[in-house]
């Protein structure tokens, strides 16, 4: 985006301190020599095209049946298709690249570890039995890829096998901010080996226009095939705990179930809140990422926390503590999104391990949740990374870079 472009205004909000020149500055927003993504590894089978549906209204039920994957939905056209590939290829490395197994390793296969429903709250109706959490037996940041041979073999073939009954659909409603949700799934065939459920993954339509326009600068289209790229990550996370775990009930002819109960999901870890997907975002890529106001073409660039941050708890959501009560923003840099959709730089991860998809935490932005809070020195977790922690915060809560503390100085070599 052209810092100056006339027809682009800035949004007014708390990021009121944080101009379009701070952001520009900083390389959170245009790219000099912007490159479109240069991607040539497979797209994994979830993500295939025959996967992929479209609603053409959000009035599902007074519409025809359709010829796509999920009922009322059409096939996703070859050119839309198209569109995808460079988020997709994104997508599948995240779910192919061996250092990065670990996690869904654990989700998969890992025991869950009951838990005291003591202290659990934001219980929806509808879930049965107790609460559970699961755990990696090692470090996911480390260097080392910890999967056996056997053991990474098992986790790749099963989630080839999710492709057998992962549905991915865009949905009409256009709510920014609410950018995708899975469904289980009772009328389709669940994947081999799995007790659980099909599911269907509903993706915002608004992202797949964004794509579709012509007026996107290469920096901004990035940007968008990233974050679309997350989204459908985040969402097979959901995914595999549907196949995991069996619906309880007695099933109808129609395939939905009496007295419709399902299992929560698993707390990962200390984790606060029960939530694969986000738990997949904070673990591996280092906080929760999404559009600056939300706004679907990511024009003012994007922004992750440590999770659940300024996104605060849900009431469908399981929280098992309160969190704490001031979130560090950060802004993420172009250079890493332009190494994300470079060969060269999944040549480092499978190389030098998983910290090469962690954001780095440059410029940040303080904000406190809860009045008269204050950042406790003694939170796990937040000093290792170069976090904002100790590190400079001016009058208006902006948390500028330190090179010495750890921030990267220049983009890192992607050619």
């Amino acid at each position: 985006m052209d810092v100056d472009r006339p027809n682009v205004k800035w949004p007014k909000s708390h990021f009121k301190h944080w101009t379009r020149h701070i952001l520009q500055d900083y390389g959170a927003l245009e790219l000099a020599d912007a490159r479109a993504s240069s991607l040539t590894n497979p797209i994994h089978p979830i993500y295939a095209h025959w996967n992929w549906s479209i609603f053409d209204s959000d009035d599902y039920y007074s519409i025809p049946p359709g010829r796509g994957a999920i009922p009322y939905a059409n096939p996703l056209s070859g050119d839309d298709y198209q569109l995808l590939r460079p988020s997709l290829r994104l997508a599948s490395n995240f779910l192919t690249e061996p250092s990065l197994l670990p996690y869904w390793h654990a989700l998969l296969f890992a025991d869950r570890v009951p838990l005291a429903s003591k202290g659990v709250t934001n219980v929806r109706q509808g879930y049965v039995g107790g609460f559970a959490s699961f755990t990696r037996t090692f470090d996911i940041n480390t260097n080392s890829f910890a999967l056996s041979t056997t053991e990474l073999a098992k986790t790749q073939h099963a989630l080839k096998a999710l492709a057998d009954s992962t549905y991915l659909v865009f949905d009409p409603k256009e709510n920014p901010g609410d950018w995708g949700f899975t469904s289980r799934y009772f009328t389709k065939r669940v994947a081999p080996g799995f007790p659980g459920t099909a599911c269907d993954i509903n993706i915002n339509i608004l992202l797949l226009r964004a794509l579709q326009s012509h007026h996107l600068t290469i920096s901004e289209r990035l940007r968008v095939q990233y974050f679309l790229a997350l989204a459908v990550v985040h969402e097979v996370a959901h995914a595999a705990h549907m196949a995991r775990t069996a619906m309880l009930g007695s099933p109808r002819p129609s395939g939905t179930y009496r007295n419709e109960q399902w299992v929560h999901e698993p707390f990962f870890e200390r984790d606060i809140l029960a939530e694969c997907g986000h738990a997949w975002e904070q673990n591996v890529l280092n906080g929760s990422q999404v559009p600056f106001e939300g706004n679907p073409e990511c024009r003012f660039g994007l922004q992750f926390e440590k999770w659940p941050g300024s996104q605060g708890v849900s009431p469908d959501i399981p929280t098992r503590r309160k969190p704490k009560g001031w979130s560090t923003i950060y802004a993420l840099p172009m250079w890493f999104v332009q190494a994300m959709f470079t060969d060269k730089h999944w040549e480092d991860v499978r190389r030098y391990g998983a910290m090469q998809v962690r954001a780095p935490k440059g410029l940040g932005w303080r904000l406190f949740l809860e009045p008269g809070s204050a950042v406790d020195e003694d939170d796990e977790g937040i000093s290792w990374d170069n976090s904002s922690r100790g590190r400079p915060v001016d009058e208006n809560g902006v948390v500028w870079p330190v090179e010495e503390a750890g921030a990267p100085a220049d983009p890192m070599d992607i050619d």
